[in-house]
């Protein structure tokens, strides 16, 4: 049973009480009276289980079958099986994936240090950019 679930059937109870109206357990649930009628009506035939989802606990509908999911996890234990240091094996360049190559370790500032060390050229910045709009 979810969080809302929980308090709309604290709220039915106090109605079921004499605590509170059904107006003021509409209000207090958020719903409108005619919702809360609904709900009420379901409340007072079949208890707590009343509010509870129709759906909890059922299987989705976009859910693969069984033996595709066991076959999928199948998989990933055996491509990441291993110790902390050798669960990923090495990439195309020959590393393994989180090992940084010192020359290209430049972080967001890259293109600032490519022109520092002259294998780009700066870029101009355009007039319209930086220009203030005149008042017409």
């Amino acid at each position: 049973m979810s969080k809302r679930e929980m308090i709309r059937a604290a709220v039915l109870a106090q109605v079921e009480s004499g605590a509170w109206t059904l107006v003021q357990a509409a209000e207090q649930m958020e719903l409108s009276y005619r919702q809360a009628k609904r709900l009420w009506k379901r409340y007072s035939k079949y208890g707590g289980a009343a509010v509870v989802h129709g759906n909890a606990g059922r299987a989705s509908n976009r859910a693969k079958p069984k033996k595709v999911r066991a076959k999928v996890v199948r998989l990933i234990r055996q491509k990441y099986s291993g110790e902390v240091g050798q669960r990923f094996r090495a990439n195309a360049g020959g590393r393994a994936l989180g090992e940084r190559r010192p020359d290209r370790d430049l972080g967001h500032h890259g293109a600032a240090l490519d022109v520092d060390r002259g294998a780009v050229e700066p870029r101009e910045k355009s007039a319209g950019a930086s220009a203030k709009k005149s008042p017409a």
